[in-house]
């Protein structure tokens, strides 16, 4: 057999009926010459010599017009008459596709005929075209890597299954291997089409018909490997998962009987033959969760490039904008990157809008109902393609599948042993029932963990709890479903001690989707309250941790409220829901009281069951109410009361715990050297013994508290550069830890030292971090303090949450003019020290500034002068000695302030660069020619 040369018209492109002669610039449809002026032929070369790229609108103009300035206008129009020619959007064809805000793009596949053609037996046979492969209307996206792959792939391994979930674009990727690799194959390529046959024993037949040969009824595969053997050939064998035993067996037989045959077949799942080469085809990549997405960025996956062109399609005028960009994003994700899914939902964004579009998606299968008449009927509706599916499923599979819907995320084999395993439905079932549900493309695999995981998509997902919840079992798989969470949740708290948190973070943070759902069940009207109040209560600690304090507390105030009506009472589960409680409302925004009463409600219930660790679960409860709320003298009364009971039990925990209530209790109330005696203490203690204390107690890393109690200490008693690295080191601590963590290490520790230390840059910068921590994790009441810090450097006032005094005390320190009776009051009554020097000497500033009695300004400052030399607080004391000069000065008193201001001065040894001391020293620099006191 030999090659010919065949005569080709040189430059054509084909593309559905036409032909594009660049040479003779000529666009023919079948053989008819179409009228296109010479800027529009110049655009349409422009934009199929490049098909499946995005050509600008500049690229296009300075195409057609070289020479000259036009308007963007003139290119829509020469566009708008290219559709016109080429029947863009009738009957479903598609050309030439806006994209907005970038230009546009030719959607249509285009093909460049080769010269080369094989010279046949008969004249018949030389007539007969080189493939059968349907012509694609829509350009494929995403999938240019695979091709490639797949392109390479088929001459070294003969035989190549695509397999995937339906809907995943198998076929549109076939298609495109077979275009792509057709100049390969002297005798071409013929595509198959198995998707209607009802019987496998025609599977041989429907091959010979796409040969266009005839065999024998009683042995078609034997004529059929007749006619093959000497042929070059490749063959598309798609959607074999109905008849794939039939598929498997003709593959085998031609393939070993004519090495020149290829052969790609398409399934939902591998045909399990010899020789075969099985390729998973993955979904479109959708954007991830992002705070600040772009329609640009978006558009830079191609989940979202095939939803935005669709739409398009539907509707000429749609435009992604950067408001709708994390719309568009979701909806990809929730679909799964799912081509047909994705195309579906675009078909209705001319109806619905892309934000109710999105807001719907719970009702999908009603929803995505608009596929394209042309298509199978299977692929017309989300439904229909999920049906497909499920009735190619074995009795057992589909109850397997059935009870796997109930989790919401990934599971284990042992995850999915617990809730689907029964005396109907064994564990050897089981595990065969998910080996094939993974090899049918209903489950996917995750080996990259220690453990393998398992997931259904989230549409398949969807489907299937709609099957649970209409079978009669759907109640009896929620409740093990729960009830394995409470196992795996109980076991996850016994071992989180000895765990270092990132790492018990990576295990078991996943679980709170599963939670999510198995709660929402729970507390339904066919659930279980008294499983939702277990449920609840185990998962507390991983609540915690995830920082979903505003959610938990109402989920715990819930079960709270269900527990009184339990039939027998759960005491111990009462406590540690209390705990709980003050713990999540503690950090909330305005609900310090709710903390202090659950926290009090929790001693009562310690009390009556007469268990130590009882007690201190619940002391270090009483302990963060009273701290949270600014109430410190009380705080270091239940520190102490937690040491001794830490002693009378033996509990290093308990004591190490205790320490750190101390050494927050004595800093706040102004006895600096004992605080800072008792966080060395704790710190120096070896890190695993406190590691992850105490699930059942959810507080900072102690690392973290003890640092941001030392960069407090180390600035008030003058060591300013100290009190910046302890800070940082804080913070990047906290990173690890809870998400509060970080907000308290920024609120109470980094912002206020770069303010006092005047170090506006970083103030801004800090500030700026505490705000997006605070937003990301919703964590409302630091995010006042972070609406704080910002109005204090704008030098806005009033500041917000003038109630709280544990800010009143701090931007006290920070903005004199927020001195007011609360804080004058609490200094008053010695309920906080570790600012009153500040408050005093501010109260005696406002005053001043008022024009109040100079005696009367004089005694506070005198007052916050002695109270920060006790405290040993020697920046409090700078800034007091500075206030009190200047008043000595304007009354004449220069030498005496000269010599105030300079014996506090010479007693710092670093920090010179700080805002506090370049003010000191100017001031003593103007104040030196005087001798003495007029």
């Amino acid at each position: 057999m030999t090659e010919i040369l065949m005569p080709a018209i040189e430059g054509a492109l084909h593309f559905g009926p036409f032909r594009l002669l660049r040479s003779q610039k000529l666009l023919l449809e079948g053989d008819k010459p179409l009228r296109l002026g010479s800027r529009a032929f110049d655009i349409l070369t422009a934009l199929a010599e490049r098909a499946g790229d995005v050509v600008s609108k500049d690229e296009l103009i300075a195409h057609a017009w070289p020479d000259t300035i036009v308007e963007e206008n003139s290119l829509r129009v020469h566009i708008a008459a290219l559709r016109r020619t080429l029947g863009d959007g009738q009957e479903g064809l598609r050309y030439i596709a806006n994209v907005p805000g970038r230009g546009y793009c030719f959607v249509a596949p285009v093909f460049r005929p080769s010269k080369r053609v094989v010279e046949s037996e008969s004249p018949a046979a030389a007539e007969r075209p080189m493939h059968n492969l349907p012509v694609r209307l829509t350009r494929m996206i995403g999938r240019s890597q695979f091709v490639e792959s797949l392109a390479a792939a088929l001459p070294r391994h003969r035989f190549v299954s695509v397999v995937g979930p339906g809907g995943m674009g198998k076929t549109t990727l076939a298609l495109a291997v077979a275009e792509d690799t057709l100049a390969s194959y002297a005798h071409g390529a013929r595509f198959v089409d198995l998707a209607l046959l009802a019987d496998p024993q025609l599977v041989p037949s429907a091959l010979a018909a796409a040969l266009d040969v005839s065999v024998a009824t009683d042995d078609p595969v034997a004529g059929l490997v007749t006619h093959l053997q000497d042929k070059r050939l490749l063959i598309v064998l798609d959607n074999c998962e109905h008849v794939i035993e039939a598929a498997a067996s003709l593959a085998v037989r031609v393939l070993k009987a004519a090495p020149g045959i290829h052969l790609l077949a398409t399934s939902r799942e591998p045909l399990r033959a010899e020789g075969e080469r099985v390729v998973r085809l993955a979904s479109l990549a959708a954007p991830p969760e992002s705070p600040h997405p772009t329609a640009a960025a978006a558009l830079g996956y191609p989940a979202v490039q095939l939803f935005v062109e669709r739409a398009v399609a539907t509707m000429d005028s749609f435009e992604l904008t950067d408001a709708d960009a994390p719309l568009a994003g979701e909806l990809c994700r929730r679909l799964d990157g799912l081509p047909l899914a994705i195309e579906l939902a675009a078909a209705r964004v001319g109806f619905f809008g892309i934000r109710e579009l999105v807001a719907r998606l719970d009702d999908r299968f009603r929803l995505l109902t608009s596929g394209r008449r042309s298509v199978l009927a299977r692929h017309q509706t989300l439904r229909a393609l999920l049906d497909w599916s499920y009735e190619l499923l074995s009795d057992s599979e589909r109850v397997t599948l059935r009870r796997l819907a109930v989790f919401k995320g990934s599971f284990t084999l042992e995850s999915a042993g617990a809730v689907a395993v029964d005396r109907t439905c064994g564990v050897v079932d089981v595990l065969g029932d998910l080996a094939a549900l993974a090899a049918k493309s209903l489950v996917t695999v995750d080996v990259n963990d220690e453990v393998a995981r398992y997931r259904l998509l989230d549409t398949t997902r969807t489907y299937a709890l709609e099957k649970l919840v209409r079978s009669d079992e759907g109640p009896k798989i929620c409740r093990r479903h729960a009830e394995h969470l409470c196992e795996l949740l109980g076991a996850t708290n016994v071992d989180a001690p000895a765990t270092v948190r990132s790492q018990w973070l990576a295990t078991n943070g996943r679980l709170i989707d599963e939670v999510r759902a198995a709660l929402d069940w729970a507390f339904s009207l066919v659930g279980d309250p008294a499983l939702g109040v277990r449920l609840t209560e185990a998962s507390t600690s991983l609540a915690y941790q995830l920082s979903l304090l505003d959610e938990y507390r109402v989920r715990v105030e819930r079960a709270l409220g269900d527990i009184a009506s339990l039939e027998s009472p759960q005491p111990l589960v009462e406590l540690r829901l209390h705990v709980a409680l003050g713990a999540f409302a503690g950090q909330t925004r305005g609900a310090h009281d709710v903390a202090r009463r659950a926290f009090r409600r929790a001693f009562e219930l310690a009390e009556q069951t007469g268990q130590t660790q009882h007690r201190i679960e619940s002391l270090f409860g009483l302990w963060v109410g009273a701290f949270a709320t600014g109430e410190y003298a009380e705080s270091l009364r239940l520190a102490k009361a937690m040491a001794a009971e830490a002693k009378a039990d033996a509990d290093a925990v308990a004591a190490l715990i205790a320490d750190r209530m101390t050494a927050q209790s004595q800093h706040c109330l102004g006895h600096h050297a004992v605080a800072r005696d008792f966080a060395e203490r704790v710190l120096d203690r070896s890190l695993d013994q406190l590691q992850f204390v105490k699930s059942k107690l959810p507080s900072v890393d102690r690392r973290v508290s003890m640092r941001i109690i030392l960069a407090r200490v180390q600035w008030i008693e003058g060591y300013p550069e100290q009190a910046v690295s302890t800070a940082a080191e804080a913070i990047e601590l906290a990173l690890s830890d809870v998400a509060f963590g970080v907000c308290h290490a920024l609120a109470w520790a980094a912002c206020p030292v770069a303010l006092w230390t005047g170090d506006i840059v970083a103030a801004r910068a800090l500030t700026q971090t505490l705000r997006e921590q605070s937003t990301k994790y919703a964590l409302e009441y630091w995010q006042s303090w972070a609406r704080n810090y910002e109005r204090t450097l704008s030098q806005q006032v009033p500041l917000v949450s003038p109630s709280d005094p544990k800010q009143a005390d701090m931007f006290g320190t920070l903005v004199a003019a927020e001195v007011g009776a609360m804080s004058i009051e609490r200094v008053a009554n010695a309920k906080v020290g570790w600012c009153a020097p500040e408050i005093l000497r501010a109260h005696g500033e406002n005053l001043k500034a008022r024009g109040v009695d100079a005696n009367e300004v004089e005694s506070l400052f005198l007052r916050s002068m002695d109270l920060a030399r006790r405290q040993g607080a020697l920046s409090w004391e700078l800034r007091t000695a500075t206030s009190l000069g200047r008043l000595w000065q304007e009354q004449g008193r220069v030498a005496s302030a000269r010599e105030l201001l300079r014996s506090v001065r010479t007693r710092f040894t670093e920090g010179f660069a700080t805002a506090d001391l370049r003010a000191a020293d100017a001031l003593l620099v103007q104040w030196a020619s005087h001798r003495a006191d007029q």
